[in-house]
């Protein structure tokens, strides 16, 4: 059977968990002079550019925005004190956080304030993270709170103040997951949700340290932290509810740890970046002939293929895309968004596709889109343009939509117009692999972008 796109009913998340090409987990970091001398301490990448945020030791905060983490522009923060320190973007918009207020933008440039809850009792921000659709934001001792715009907010936890205070949250299986500290007991905190947040039940835990930070990649969590003379803590988890410890024995402590499909990568203190493609065995990196030491990481991010990572007196250090190649980069988009994006069943969707082919521009390679229904038949765009069905997990069926030499696209390529589309969960996939007509999926090598599409 053949469809258009634009007719094809999708109900659930298509189960497609292609293997990316393993990188080398060594990266090659590089050093980016701003000649900011405040701290940044929040990143986020959307809509083709960076946005950093932070402050200096007075109160007077800095916002800078670059297209490519090399070149950067100092921006009129909207608001010259407050301690600028959180930043997201998810849903087509960049929300921003300081110590008392919230604001929304859709360029990273033009900010507009929103509610900042300070009537729910909640206390101030502490972290603002996009996750599963949503924009999550933890704020004061314990409080969590949800909404899809930045507009319209869900609290959904709350606690007395002075007791536990969250840093992270992160979003796997199907668990919700927060790390912290456990201020009253000096230990570390870990709370799970597994009903999207509306009950959080506590992990009993030990050590007498703090959490930062936490990610999900690979079927496993990784919390990272540190406090005082206990540095450097690494912990791991399957599930969100029993965890174990990797080591606490790193010389410094760990901000920051973000999974992006193929590394796990922590920033830390005193320049501190480690590597690692299971989250368990990490290497250390000191790079630009170590001129990264010394210079503390506070948030990392990734964006236009290359991880970015901010902190003390106006630090940024980005990656090359890995390793000593550089691996090619498909990327899709949901109106010129990544990641999760939300709609109204009436708006106008367009899927596009970009590819960075780096080192391996024009090695031949086959080119795939494929996407499915929760139930029936699973579809592949073939070279003739239309979207072809195929049983499900039988990829011998698929035919790849072109065969030939990889090659940069620049500006985005629609691959899907369409509009009305029931409401539910669309989620379409990119991949490039050896030219030889077949998927190589589950064993690779394969290399694969993937987009959420939420209709409401």
């Amino acid at each position: 059977m053949r469809c258009s796109i634009s007719s094809m009913m999708f109900a659930a998340v298509l189960i497609f968990t292609a293997n990316a090409l393993k990188a080398d987990t060594l990266l090659n970091w590089h050093l980016r002079l701003t000649g900011q001398t405040f701290s940044l301490y929040g990143v986020a990448h959307g809509h083709g550019q960076y946005v950093a945020v932070g402050y200096d030791d007075v109160t007077s905060n800095t916002l800078l925005t670059s297209p490519d983490g090399i070149n950067w522009t100092a921006r009129t923060p909207p608001s010259p004190t407050n301690y600028l320190q959180h930043i997201a973007f998810g849903n087509n918009v960049f929300l921003m956080a300081s110590s008392m207020s919230n604001w929304r933008s859709t360029n990273g440039t033009d900010w507009t304030p929103i509610d900042n809850g300070s009537g729910d009792g909640l206390g101030s921000s502490l972290r603002l993270r996009f996750l599963n659709g949503n924009f999550w934001e933890l704020r004061g001792s314990s409080g969590i709170r949800r909404s899809p715009d930045g507009l319209d907010w869900t609290t959904l936890k709350t606690s007395p103040y002075g007791t536990n205070r969250f840093y992270d949250i992160t979003h796997g299986g199907d668990k919700f997951v927060a790390v912290g500290h456990d201020a009253q007991n000096n230990k570390t905190l870990i709370n799970y949700s597994a009903d999207n947040g509306a009950t959080w039940h506590n992990v009993p835990l030990s050590h007498d340290n703090r959490l930062r930070s936490v990610a999900y990649g690979n079927g496993r969590f990784i919390a990272v932290g540190g406090y005082g003379y206990q540095h450097g803590l690494v912990m791991t988890s399957t599930d969100g509810t029993t965890w174990s410890t990797v080591t606490e024995a790193f010389e410094y402590i760990l901000y920051r740890v973000i999974f992006d499909g193929e590394l796990f990568v922590i920033g830390g203190d005193a320049g501190t970046m480690l590597v690692s493609s299971d989250g368990i065995n990490w290497t250390l990196q000191w790079d630009d002939n170590n001129q990264v030491v010394g210079r503390t990481i506070y948030d990392l991010c990734r964006g236009q293929g290359k991880y970015l990572g901010v902190g003390y007196r106006g630090t940024i250090v980005q990656s090359d895309t890995g390793g000593a190649m550089q691996l090619p980069a498909p990327s899709i988009q949901a109106n010129g968004a990544v990641g999760t994006v939300l709609v109204n069943n009436q708006d106008q969707l367009e899927i596009t596709v970009t590819m960075n082919a780096g080192d391996y521009d024009r090695q031949s390679v086959d080119w795939w889109l494929v996407a499915a229904p929760g139930a029936g038949d699973w579809y592949y765009l073939g070279p003739e343009g239309q979207w072809n069905s195929f049983s499900p997990g039988s990829f011998a069926e698929c035919r790849p939509a072109n065969a030939g030499p990889l090659t940069n696209i620049t500006t985005p390529l629609t691959v899907l117009p369409a509009r009305d589309l029931p409401p539910g969960t669309y989620v379409f996939y990119f991949a490039v692999d050896p030219m030889d007509g077949i998927l190589n999926y589950p064993d690779g090598p394969i290399r694969s972008d993937s987009v959420t599409v939420i209709v409401q």
